[in-house]
């Protein structure tokens, strides 16, 4: 199984917390510290980078650009690839059935 958060980090946290340990935990960073409580920032991120580095870890983090791929190797110490939110276009072919 596997499960993607997004924001808030507060959110991916406790998912990581709560989830069975054979789930694997995708967090896609888009900001660094959104709705997260000044006062809890340090602790929740020290525990996620915490996580992500160990061997056993089921915890992968992406960043939405190569820009926080650079402030979370910054702020956190931790380098992480970069995906970006842009989708793939595929042009809508209309089925004609015989039916229609």
């Amino acid at each position: 199984d596997v499960v993607v958060c997004t924001t808030p980090i507060l959110f991916c946290h406790t998912l990581v917390k709560v989830l069975p340990a054979d789930v694997n935990v995708i967090i896609y960073v888009d900001d660094l510290f959104d709705m997260v409580p000044v006062w809890m920032e340090r602790d929740i991120l020290e525990r996620l980078v915490q996580v992500a580095w160990s061997e056993t870890s089921n915890v992968y983090f992406l960043a939405s650009a190569p820009f926080v791929a650079a402030l979370v190797e910054y702020s956190w110490g931790l380098e992480i690839p970069a995906i970006s939110r842009v989708a793939a276009y595929v042009p809508f072919v209309e089925h004609k059935g015989k039916d229609s």
